[in-house]
């Protein structure tokens, strides 16, 4: 790969001036070449020998390739000297000395050789044949289309000629002729991928001729071809330039890669090499070196003298040293010797030596080969079972095989036929099947029944040896194995056959078992069929002799390895004899198709057949656990787990392999802690007797082990291990070139791709059969169509989906060209698919590494030309950044923006934010016309302001004014499109941006993704695009990052990451994000209480100045300070919410100058919308504040002249404002009615919008509210919405909110949506999901849930570990509606605790109280933004005081709940505290408790109407006072 031979052919008179033109084009290469540092780090040096002289050219190879070497002395000169010269020298041969012009040379004698080095060119002139090569030379440079031609050789010129063009096709390989005739451009030829490199030298006798060598290398080049082409080898070049003939060929190559690859190279290399020792004349040595690793195959050299070179890379240049420092063997680095998994005994080391260019070569292996003797084989599985690693997610398949046995024996001792006697498993590689059947064997021989186990396992080479398998099974069934000899095996048989008739035919086993029975008379004048099929009865007798004691069971593992003539001895001895078998084996190919009696046998009514599956998503970590040995794992390991190795065993194991010794993870001890013991025994309980036994075990260990991540590892970025990549590769490499195309091509656009973006990237040969290759990947499981996941973003939703079929990556066929092409019709549903996705990441990330880095840049230079015309929100959203004049701050209006901006203008694909802020910067025409537009149908719009009325309150009004508006407007009903957008076009953009190396435009867009993903409620997204853009910005810091908008860009990051926290509950976090963006945006808040007052006045007068001026130019918007402005008000609208929900008097008043400061950001903004709103926020923060009477008059009056200004906006506008202001409201009405009210109008608004992310928002408290006004029917038929709305969208949020209101209604209402086991499987099914670990609020209501009902139902084995997570998350809970629900749970699951201590007389008791106090006081705090759970807070306080026995302050704290109930109309509550009332009161007996009666079998919600309701109401958990005797 360091080496180039250039011939020049001449005339024996022109040789002078040839050699002289050589030397000179040696100067210039050693001028432009040496001593030039590359771009991958290394300092490149150039040394060069010129020879002269005869040379004769061999063609070697058959008729399908050859291949032509140049051999002569002129070669052997130049070789020796080359090998003289040092870096930046020129040498000269002593032949090219002796005929050169040395008048035109200026030479240097090296010391004791006859070669001379070239100093430097004699000044005198050349001769007229070297100045016309020169001039030529020149006229390249300065003439470059007729220069290229006069530049290369006449061939290059030569018109297309058939006969021609068929001879130089044999001098390429196959695979590349695929790919030019399917039109491929030749710089897509170029590939990185992992090969296993092939230097095979031959070095003859000092005696042999020249004829003798040529034939020598036209036999070893057609044995070496033959060799090679069996195991899909390829031979590259033929050379003599090293001593002897040297033969590089590789395996794994583009269209040839096979899984096994190392094993084939080391197998035909030792083949190779012991035919050429052996087989060729005048052979002195022959030596082999093989590596493996990543290496360079594609299109070198000159656009018109080029070649197809398979391998360039450091691996080939170690295989060369290796041929040569090792000679006579066949030698392999330690890369190749490890992924052949051969047995050691196949090997044996070599001394370690100095290789030039070779630093650190490890281990040398020698290649043994693998003389295999004919002896009785040992019956074993090729895995053998370990006791502390137990099979998991297998207890399907274990109880299918014990149902069948059983069956079996129950049959066999009636005589009767009814059973399957055959359990066949079917799956891919790397399922488990032979741990499966290893412990099917180990629980056959566990049971103490008399069975007899015989399991084995045949491998790929036994297919061809004819009844392996059977020798196998008779071997083991008679205890042959353990035989030292054949006399001993012969005394063994003997003594199982009595009969002297069938001692007749113990001969008939000679060849089978490998004895020396004299051959009987009787079987000498058989056939040889008649003898195979007497020998078959034969054993079947011995066989049913066997059975009679006992039951006997065969275990095949790798079952299609079995021969052929095994396979119909099993199909006999099935109907013959009484015997099961237990089988394992891979799904058959095309190019391996089973045979016949195969396939009787899996298609036989007696054969269960069984096809395994991924394992679920709930083991896998159990699985990793066991893996590594560790007794937890972090969570985001987990994810990466469950995502990366799709339910097989096999992926994740090397997964993890790979993350470990590449020091990505770390497993550290800790100490015994009996919680941690407990915890980790809870999450075992549903596993096998032997891991709850390994549970126990473990508590008796001082230190345990835990697995953790090292810090800064992203796992997302760890590459892919080369074990599971060969196996991609495989299949990539099994497709057609023009399907190749389309997968590498769709890997750079990401894992899920649009199909007219393919369309876009692909070179146009591809592009014309795009059609039918799609069809194709779509049929055989490389893609699948993503049209209908609306929600493509949740990743586990979708990988879910994935788990219950075998895996993609292994499934597909190895065939040369996919057979399994679609009909019409299918071809047709196939194209209607505009989404695309690949079925396994795994084919993506090594279809993406086969590109070169510049390809990659280009293509994803292209990918965002597509995709950036189409980055804003969708049309029914009013188009325009997902962050408020985004573009229209970071985007410079060059020519070139303008020119995009007015086509944009031209084809109405400006939003109306960007229509605003960027018709300054183009023609006075476009701002005429532009603002004609916007006037254009607008009517004004009288609202008769004299409808004030005092006793009128202030959202009432409102509604008025809405109602008139709905009359004269239209709701528009068009679908939301954000999600594709954010998924495939944001999202999209700011990778592809980041490999093109343009961070501002890659954070830019992460920005826009991440405030899209708000947009649409998906919290997780959000913050993860965050991360991402945070260690963007820290990874150039360094480089001096200062693009234009660093200041806003950061400030957008931590308002998003605010906004982030703020929704996950994390209120200290959101608060330090949102002041430090405000800061970064120039608006800053009180830092003290002091300060608060004057700030309040400055922005009162602020206020003044601006509608006093609003004229002034000072308040004029322009693009950099609007963009500014919404910023604020953006953070400013947390600030207040963060401040109203904390009780102290300088977070009140901190909360109403944020919320005057948000106001005059919205004033200065100049938008009617925006400000109309804020006027609303400005009522919402006085209801909060309790302070309603508030200048409301005044307010209304601002309110009238700004919606008389914007209802000349669009419908969808006013739409948007009526449901803000609706959800802004629902959630802090005091009583429920006004809230069910608000909560159903903002439904219905939703709906209009076709708005599902704001429904998702607004049912589950509808419901809630519902639920809590006893109108259980109508709280029911909103959850059926609810789930239906989920399951349409795919949202896992929405379903888990669905699934806390049913918990909900389990725990308080009596009857049932859904059953508890239904809501406790969600939640162990997703208990992984990082968009549900993402939201606190949410988790917190649904832990709590479980932990409450687990309590309630005094289950404290399955409680404890539940509230350990619940106790976590309301730690970080704040005083939402919707957390509050859940901390509210959390409070009782504590009082229900207090309960426990003071029963069981525990000495933790106080503790416990303290707890539980400093919690209700918490609570009462917390109720102010919220005070419909002021009912729940006094009604458990007053449960503790009934506890501590003070029963006066019981019954004053219950009153006190009763009122609060009554004045909000919290009936479900109220009812409760009537129950609870009564039960306090009765000191003669306790209530009868409604809800332990029934919680296990409760009715399910549509059978309310036949029930008692007034009984139903009374069907809640009733909060008993312990009674002395239970205190005793």
């Amino acid at each position: 790969g360091d080496a180039l031979l250039a011939l020049w052919k001449v005339e024996r008179k022109e040789l002078s001036e040839a050699i002289t033109l050589a030397v000179k084009c040696s100067l210039n290469i050693q001028k432009c070449c040496d001593n030039r540092d590359t771009d991958v780090g290394v300092n490149l040096r150039v040394k060069i020998g010129i020879s002269a002289g005869k040379l004769s050219k061999v063609v070697l190879g058959d008729e399908q390739s050859e291949y032509f070497v140049v051999i002569g002395r002129a070669v052997d000169e130049v070789r020796l000297a080359e090998g003289l010269a040092l870096a930046n020298t020129v040498i000269l041969s002593p032949n090219a000395w002796e005929m050169c012009d040395r008048k035109n040379i200026v030479t240097t004698k090296i010391e004791n050789e006859r070669a001379v080095k070239v100093r430097h060119p004699s000044p005198n002139k050349y001769s007229k044949a070297i100045m016309n090569c020169l001039s030529t030379q020149h006229s390249y440079f300065s003439q470059q289309h007729k220069a290229l031609l006069r530049a290369t050789r006449k061939a290059s010129s030569l018109l297309p000629k058939a006969a021609l063009e068929s001879t130089l096709r044999k001098y390429i390989m196959d695979t590349v002729l695929q790919k030019i005739d399917d039109d491929q451009p030749l710089e897509y030829l170029s590939e990185m991928r992992p090969a296993t490199i092939v230097f095979i030298n031959l070095q003859f006798r000092e005696d042999a001729t020249i004829n003798q060598q040529c034939i020598s290398m036209q036999d070893a080049c057609i044995s070496i071809h033959a060799f090679l082409r069996k195991k899909r080898g390829r031979v590259n070049k033929v050379f003599m330039f090293d001593k002897g003939c040297t033969f590089l060929s590789a395996f794994g190559l583009p269209g040839d890669k096979v899984e096994d690859e190392c094993v084939h190279a080391l197998q035909s290399a030792f083949k190779i090499h012991s035919f050429c020792s052996e087989n060729l004349i005048k052979l002195r040595v022959a030596s082999v070196g093989i590596t493996t690793g990543l290496v360079f195959c594609g299109v070198v050299g000159h656009p018109l003298r080029h070649e197809y070179t398979e391998v360039i890379g450091r691996k080939v240049n170690m295989a060369a040293r290796l041929m040569m420092h090792y000679p006579g063997v066949v030698s392999c680095d330690v890369d190749t010797f490890r992924q052949s998994q051969l047995s050691s005994h196949c090997f044996s080391e070599l001394p370690k030596q100095s290789m030039k260019g070779v630093q650190n070569p490890g281990p040398i292996y020698q290649y043994l080969g693998k003389n295999r003797e004919k002896k009785l084989v040992k019956p074993q599985l090729s895995v053998e079972r370990e006791d502390d690693y137990p099979l998991l997610g297998r207890e399907q398949e274990l109880e299918a095989f014990m149902k069948a046995l059983k069956q079996f024996i129950k049959c066999k001792g009636i005589a009767s036929n009814n059973y399957q006697n055959v359990v066949m498993y079917e799956g891919v590689f790397g399922l488990g099947k032979s741990k499966l059947l290893a412990e099917i064997v180990h629980r056959s021989q566990k049971n103490g029944l008399s069975y007899r186990v015989i399991a084995f396992s045949p491998t790929k080479a036994d297919v061809r040896q004819p009844f392996f398998s059977v020798q196998t099974m008779v071997a083991g069934l008679l205890h042959l194995h353990n035989c030292k000899g054949y006399a001993e095996r012969e005394k063994v048989i003997s003594s199982k056959i009595n009969d002297p008739a069938q001692q007749e035919l113990l001969c008939l086993l000679n060849p089978l078992l490998l004895v020396k029975f004299p051959v009987s008379q009787k079987v000498s004048l058989m056939s040889s069929h008649a003898k195979v099929d007497e020998m078959k009865n034969f054993i079947f007798k011995i066989i049913n002799k066997e059975i009679r004691t006992e039951t006997v069971m065969f275990v095949i593992d790798q079952a299609h390895n079995i021969d052929i003539a095994s396979w119909g001895f099993i199909t006999e001895m099935l109907n013959k004899t009484a015997t099961f078998v237990v089988m394992a084996l891979l799904p058959f190919t095309i190019e391996n198709p089973p045979c016949h009696l195969a396939v009787d046998i899996m298609q036989s009514s007696q054969t269960l057949h069984l096809k395994l599956m991924g394992l679920d998503p709930s083991v896998i970590p159990e699985l990793a656990c066991s893996i590594l040995g560790v007794i937890r794992i972090p969570k985001e390991l987990e994810i990466f787990l469950i995502e990366r190795s799709y339910g097989v065993p096999y992926f994740c194991e090397q997964l993890l392999k790979s993350l470990y010794f590449s020091n990505f993870i770390v497993l550290e001890e800790l100490e015994n802690d009996e919680d941690e013991i407990r915890h980790w025994a809870f999450c075992y309980k549903n596993s096998t007797p032997e891991t709850k036994l390994k549970c126990l075990a473990i508590t008796s260990v001082r230190w345990l082990y835990v697995c953790t991540i090292n810090e800064g590892v992203k796992l997302q970025n760890i590459p892919i291990p080369p074990t599971l990549k060969g196996m991609a590769l495989a299949k990539l490499d099994n497709m057609h070139p023009a399907e190749q195309m389309v997968v590498k091509c769709a890997a750079v656009i990401g894992h899920t791709f649009h199909v007219k973006m393919l369309q876009y990237i692909l070179p146009e040969g591809s592009y014309r059969k795009l059609k039918q290759s799609l069809a194709t990947l779509l049929g055989c499981g490389m893609f699948e169509c993503a049209s209908k996941q609306a929600d493509m973003w949740h990743i586990l939703t979708r990988k879910n989906l994935t788990f219950k079929i075998s895996s993609p990556m292994l499934a597909l066929p190895p065939s040369r060209k996919f057979s399994c092409r679609l009909n019409f019709e299918e071809s047709q549903a196939v194209l209607k698919c505009k989404v695309m996705r690949f079925c396994t990441a795994f084919v993506q990330e090594t279809a993406y590494e086969l590109w070169l880095k510049d390809q990659k840049k280009a293509l994803h230079l292209k990918c965002t030309k597509f995709l950036e015309e189409r980055a804003q929100k969708c049309y029914s959203c009013g188009g325009g950044n997902f962050i408020y004049a985004h573009l229209a701050v970071t985007i410079m209006l060059n020519a070139t923006t303008k020119q995009i901006m007015q086509h944009m203008i031209n084809t109405h694909q400006l939003s109306p934010e960007l229509r605003l802020f960027l018709i300054p910067a183009l023609s006075s025409q476009i701002h005429d016309r532009l603002w004609q537009e916007v006037d254009e149908g607008i009517e004004t719009f009288d609202i008769d302001t004299n409808v004030v009325a005092k006793k009128s309150s202030f959202i009432d009004k409102l509604d008025e004014l809405f109602g008139k508006c709905e009359e004269n407007f239209c709701l528009p009903s068009s679908n939301c499109e954000c999600g594709e957008v954010i998924n495939s076009v944001m999202s999209g953009l700011a990778r592809h941006w980041m490999a093109v190396g343009n961070v501002e435009k890659a954070v830019y867009y992460l920005l826009e993704t991440a405030a899209g993903a708000l947009y649409l409620s998906n919290t997780f997204m959000a913050l993860s695009y965050l991360i991402e853009a945070t260690s963007v910005l820290k990874s150039v810091k360094e480089k001096n990052f200062a693009f234009g908008t660093d200041k806003f860009e950061k400030a957008c990051l931590f308002s998003l990451k605010g906004e982030v926290h703020f929704h996950m509950g994390e209120m200290s976090k959101a608060q330090f994000l949102l002041r430090k963006a405000l800061k970064l945006l120039n608006r800053r808040l009180p830092q003290s209480i002091f300060e608060i007052p004057f700030k309040y006045l400055y922005e009162k007068v602020k206020y003044f100045i601006h509608h006093k001026y609003s004229s002034a130019s000072l308040f004029e918007p322009y693009e950099k300070r609007i963009a500014y402005i919404h910023e604020q008000i953006r953070c400013l609208s947390f600030i207040w919410q963060i401040y109203s929900m904390k009780t102290s008097p300088m977070y009140i008043f901190s909360s109403s100058v944020a919320i005057l400061m948000e106001r005059n950001c919205a004033e200065l903004s100049q938008n009617e919308n925006k400000t109309l709103y804020i006027y609303i926020l400005i009522s919402a923060h006085h209801s909060l504040n309790k302070n309603q009477g508030f200048r409301i008059f005044y307010l209304y009056l601002n309110f009238l002249f700004i919606f008389n200004r914007i209802v000349k906006q669009t419908n969808k506008q006013l739409s948007y404002t009526k449901l803000n202001l609706c959800h802004l409201y629902m959630s802090n009405f005091v009583r429920l009615e006004l809230k069910i009210s608000k909560c159903y109008r903002s439904h219905r608004i939703a709906v209009l919008l076709d708005k599902p992310n704001l429904d998702f928002i607004v049912i589950p408290i509808l419901a809630k509210s519902l639920f809590l006004s006893n109108r259980y029917n109508e709280s029911s038929e909103m959850l059926l919405c609810l789930e239906e709305l989920a399951n349409r969208n795919h949202s896992t949020i929405a379903k888990a909110w669905f699934y806390v209101d049913c918990l909900d209604i389990l725990l308080q209402g009596g009857f049932a949506v859904k059953s508890f086991e239904e809501c406790l499987d969600f939640t162990d099914q997703l208990q992984t999901n990082p968009v549900l670990m993402a939201e606190n609020t949410l988790m917190l209501s649904l832990y709590s849930s479980l932990a409450l009902w687990f309590a309630r139902l005094k289950q404290w084995e399955f409680f404890n570990p539940v509230f350990k997570k619940v106790r976590k998350l309301a730690d970080q809970a704040n005083a939402s509606f919707s957390s509050m629900n859940g901390y509210i749970k959390f409070l009782e699951c504590k009082v229900l605790l207090l309960k426990k201590a003071v029963i069981e007389n525990n000495s933790n008791a106080v503790d416990i109280l303290k707890k539980v106090n400093k919690l209700l006081d918490d609570l009462k705090r917390r109720c102010t933004t919220s005070p419909v759970y002021y009912s729940r807070l006094f009604h458990l306080k007053a449960y503790v005081y009934m506890l501590l026995g003070q029963k006066k302050m019981g019954q004053l704290f219950i009153k006190k709940a009763l009122t609060i109930c009554q004045t909000h109309g919290n009936k479900l509550e109220e009812s409760w505290i009537m129950l609870s009332k009564e039960a306090w009161s009765s000191e003669s007996c306790q209530l009868e408790d409604l809800w332990l009666q029934t919680a296990l079998t409760m009715p399910s919600w549509k059978m309310l109407e036949g029930m008692d309701m007034d009984k139903l109401y009374q069907t809640k958990y009733i909060l008993q006072v312990p009674t002395s005797e239970e205190m005793d």
